[in-house]
């Protein structure tokens, strides 16, 4: 299906406004959004200036309990959701599945906050419930609590990109009939840090932003935004208010280097280009574009060029920015432009660039406003998105039209034809298996890192790993651990697949990739610097090191992997919603061949302490160790685990062209979200947890009896495993139940895809793997244990769910 999906919600709190109609009396005057910085000292900083949302009271619309437990950027997004939510008319409940996607930048969302960096500095089960907030995905499950929304979520952490992934995630959702609405947006602030890091960068500008003019530089600012998407035969049929549609988007990158843009805009014009075709329009058929226009430099020049080439040399529409009216929010940026776009063309009018100055050279577009350009008219436009790593998005949106007509979209069929695995069991297929049919646990005393004393210390860490012995022409310098693993695994796959540059051309080859934290070593090394005292440029260099985007960013460039990027943040079991996600996005965009999905996890002196003084880590049972005991309720906790692992992703039809063996395919899948107050997230009962799997069958045509085989995610925590085991006694009749995190320990990401593999392998080998350890789970499940169990093994479901409470189910068929 490829049907129109609408907009009949919008909410937003920014420095222009703190609701769609304040927004567009602002804009429409031509007012800046920006002004001196007041939310910390800037005595002898260049930044002296910001959007900051200076009348925005929380205590309206948060409970005064959960007011300081919440941050303000999440607060913020809170209110925005309810606002859009509520212009939408719209009522999750009974039967209406809506679901919901939240992109950010994934830098930290408190302010000033000391952060626990040395053995030395006090870790405590505050600073812990800190940390396990600070993640990008619990902006997500609030909303989705406070609202309960069942539904798909996702929380893209893409650096200034991640607003747009968010959006065109929802797109394919609603098109793909896996919701009746999506909640789309986020929330960010500006921080101090990021103040210091961009200004040590040289990237800020000394007076309020104008982009493409002759005074470079970058305002950043605050806020939040949502929209209610829903596809236009939903929204008729409840009566809604249709504010605008949402009509295609195109995603690139620029795979030019780990953290600097393409200065050609090679990256941002395919991404154009990618959109429109979806949308089957042509340039001139565009009414006006929303630039990202950050006043970044080379990014303003490189857009330029882009721009240009897209329309060939012909008459340019306007183009105009929003980022003096918002300042640069970084992954909210794209939604709260949309936003203002819609918001404006439905009063009649487009938003200009406030206080616009001469273009710079290299910058020759027709701005609104200046020399004479005329403004804009309503209609169908770009919003266009770039990010560091050289990560681009465009979106085309504009007025509904009843009588749009887009191209085609024709069912594929997606096989797996590369698996690559980096475990505590080993590297590559050969030790893993090995490892998994000897029941042999991965996880042993840490011996590459100190451990405070009294901390757990215990793990599965990835063995005797040398990144040049595995991919020799990959120069390992400079680094980090978690991005050598995933490049480790993404290197392994595609070896695997057999599949080089001739089989498939770069711009039609993507990557996504799933990740819980970023880089562990420059996080520590960051805020170490920071604590001592000092920052300079190599210090705001550790800060983008250890963005999440820096993993996807290394591996396109060293892949030559030019099509849909995105880096996606989920929590445990992370990897099954990253690969449903993938088969989704290779389903939906006839612009890609091959699409790499990659999870991948390290440990660290920092995240062991901070798992260990939350309580969830297994403490010195009856033997006087500390063990790993899936399903058992005598467990104590889990031990965590690393690695990563990749799997190719191509259409069938493009597969059988080359030969390739098929491993096997994904033919259903299922995300739902508990949405619970209680446990931290998790309904106790499973109930959405058993909807996601049953919407897997329905989507592979099978019923709870075709399934062979079971691969769950038991990991230690009793609550956790109980309600898998509640739910899968429920469905099961006989079918063997296995797990790896017994093997590996709890890779937060990775180990859904770990899942993945063995069930890969295990199927084409007619085993299925026991259960590490000497757990003793219950009897009301057919646990694999003791030794492998030879079957003929053609459907395996994997379910998992993140410690929120986000599910997901997938069944994976055997291939050749």
């Amino acid at each position: 299906m490829n049907g129109q999906v609408v907009v009949t919600g919008m909410g937003i709190v920014s420095a222009s406004g703190c609701d769609a109609a304040g927004v567009v009396d602002h804009l429409l005057t031509g007012h800046s959004g920006i002004g001196p910085l007041r939310s910390f000292d800037t005595t002898g900083m260049k930044a002296r200036y910001a959007a900051e949302v200076t009348d925005f009271d929380p205590a309206p619309h948060v409970a005064p309990g959960r007011l300081r437990r919440i941050d303000r950027a999440s607060q913020m997004a809170l209110v925005a959701a309810d606002q859009a939510l509520r212009q939408a008319g719209l009522h999750p409940a009974g039967d209406r599945t809506v679901g919901i996607a939240v992109g950010v930048s994934g830098a930290g969302q408190y302010q000033n906050l000391p952060i626990p960096w040395s053995r030395t500095h006090l870790v405590n089960r505050w600073m812990a419930l800190y940390q396990s907030r600070n993640t990008p995905y619990f902006q997500t499950f609030l909303i989705a609590q406070r609202h309960g929304l069942h539904g798909p979520q996702a929380t893209f952490s893409a650096a200034s990109l991640g607003g747009a992934l968010a959006l065109g995630y929802a797109l394919d959702v609603l098109r793909a009939g896996k919701a009746d609405a999506m909640l789309a947006g986020g929330g960010e602030i500006q921080t101090l840090l990021n103040a210091l890091g961009m200004e040590a960068l040289d990237l800020v500008a000394a007076d309020p932003c104008s982009p493409f003019s002759d005074a470079p530089g970058m305002t950043f600012g605050e806020g939040a935004a949502f929209l209610v998407l829903e596809t236009a035969t939903h929204a008729r049929q409840r009566a809604a208010t249709i504010f605008g549609e949402l009509v295609s988007y195109g995603v690139s990158a620029d795979a030019y280097h780990d953290i600097a843009n393409d200065p050609a805009g090679n990256g941002l014009r395919r991404a154009m280009r990618k959109a429109l075709a979806s949308a089957g329009l042509e340039p001139g058929d565009i009414a006006w574009i929303r630039a990202s226009g950050t006043g970044h430099r080379e990014q303003d020049v490189a857009e330029s060029l882009a721009i240009n080439e897209v329309f060939g040399g012909g008459p340019l529409p306007p183009v105009t920015s929003t980022e003096p009216c918002f300042g640069h929010v970084n992954g909210v940026s794209p939604a709260l432009g949309m936003v203002a776009a819609l918001a404006c063309q439905n009063a009649g009018h487009v938003p200009v660039i406030p206080n616009v100055q001469p273009p710079r050279p290299g910058c020759d577009l027709p701005l609104p406003g200046f020399a004479g350009n005329a403004g804009a008219k309503p209609g169908d436009f770009l919003l266009n998105a770039v990010a560091f790593g050289g990560n681009n998005a465009t979106l085309v949106a504009g007025r509904y039209r009843s009588a749009r007509r887009l191209p085609p979209l024709a069912d594929a069929d997606i096989a797996i034809t590369g698996i690559g695995v980096m475990s505590p069991l080993g590297h590559g297929r050969q030790p893993f298996v090995e490892g998994l049919r000897a029941g042999r646990r991965g996880i042993a005393a840490i011996d590459r890192f100190d451990i405070a004393p009294g901390v757990v210390r215990q793990a599965g860490l990835v063995p005797d790993f040398r990144l040049r012995t595995l991919l020799p022409r990959v120069d390992p310098r400079r680094r980090e651990r978690l991005v050598q693993y995933a490049l480790a695994a993404a290197g392994l796959a595609l070896q695997n697949a057999g599949i080089g540059p001739r089989d498939c051309a770069a711009e039609r080859r993507g990557l996504i990739v799933g990740l819980t934290r970023g880089p562990m070593g420059p996080y520590e090394r960051f805020f170490g610097t920071v604590l001592r005292g000092e920052f300079d440029a190599s210090t705001a260099h550790l800060m983008l090191r250890m963005g999440r985007f820096s993993v996807a960013s290394e591996l396109a460039h060293v892949f030559d992997l030019q099509g849909y990027c995105a880096t996606v943040c989920h929590g445990v079991t992370g990897g099954l919603h990253t690969l449903a996600h993938a088969v989704e996005v290779l389903r939906r965009h006839s612009d890609l061949d091959a699409l790499l999905v990659v999870a991948a996890d390290e440990v660290g002196s920092l995240s062991l302490r901070l798992f260990d003084a939350l309580g969830v880590l297994a403490r010195p049972d009856e033997s006087g160790g500390e063990r790993l005991r899936p399903y058992d309720p005598k467990a104590t906790g889990t031990l965590l685990g690393e690695g990563a692992a990749a799997l190719l992703l191509e259409r069938e039809t493009r597969a059988r062209t080359r030969s390739a063996r098929i491993y096997g395919r994904v033919t259903g899948y299922g995300l739902t979200a508990d949405a619970a107050r209680e446990q931290g997230g998790l309904e106790p009962g499973g109930r959405w947890l058993e909807r996601a799997i049953r919407l897997a069958l329905q989507e592979a045509a099978l019923h709870p009896a075709d399934l062979d085989w079971v691969m769950a995610h038991g990991c230690g925590w009793p609550a956790y495993d109980a309600r898998e085991v509640r739910v899968l006694t429920r469905l099961l009749d006989d079918q063997p139940v296995s797990g790896v995190v017994g093997n590996t320990g709890l890779a937060e990401s990775a180990s859904g895809l770990f899942s993945v593999a063995a069930a890969l392998w295990g199927m084409a080998s007619g085993e299925a793997y026991p259960i590490a350890g000497d757990s003793q789970p219950p009897d009301s499940l057919n646990f694999v244990l003791g030794t492998p169990r030879p079957g003929d093994y053609r459907h395996c479901l994997l379910v998992g769910s993140t410690e929120r409470g986000a599910n997901a189910a997938l069944i994976v068929s055997r291939g050749d």
